[in-house]
Formats: C-alpha cells, structure tokens, sequence
C-alpha cells in the first residue's frame, strides 16, 4: 500500500498473536468448574428481549447448555438500540449484570 508521496506504508499488524497448532481454551477454575457457565443475551437492534424471536433462542440456549440464560434489555426500546454508541450499550450491559 503507498501513500500520497509515493512510500510505502506499513500495514497495520493484527493484534492477534498467531498460535501454532490447535486452540485449547484454559480449564476453568474455582468451586464450580463443572457446572456450566451462566450466558447473557443482549437482544438485537430493534427488537426487545420479549420479542418472538428472542424467546425461543433463549429457550433453546437453556435447553443446550443446562445453565442460567438471561436476556438484557438496553436502553428503553427502539430508539436506544439504534442510536445508542455501541460501547455505552456495552457499559449499560454490563452494569445491569452487577
């Protein structure tokens, strides 16, 4: 890739670092390690957690898993979900999972 005057630029290196070999995540720690880990669902843009599509991929994550499965709601409804920056939806979530 150049620049306007003709050098070369750097391309911008992946924060990833690149692993040989199979992923294997760390084994959990702690007391429960054998029970499952509780899933939080943040709903989609424009439609909220009591939403006919929502419920049912709830459900079946419950189904799946056998853990807790909860679903936020962020913000207060159409408008939050679209117009919210993404990273104050991010806090918002979070927050409410305290």
């Amino acid at each position: 890739m150049q620049t306007k005057d003709g050098t070369e630029a750097s391309r911008r290196k992946s924060r990833k670092k690149i692993v040989g070999g199979d992923y294997y995540p760390k084994t959990r720690q702690g007391p429960n390690t054998k029970n499952p880990l509780p899933i939080a669902v943040i709903h989609p843009a424009r439609k909220p957690c009591d939403h006919e599509i929502v419920v049912p991929l709830v459900d079946q994550l419950k189904q799946m898993t056998g853990g807790y499965v909860e679903c936020i709601d962020i913000g207060d409804g159409f408008l939050t979900s679209i117009m919210m920056p993404i990273p104050k939806q991010a806090k918002e979530a979070c927050a409410s999972l305290k």
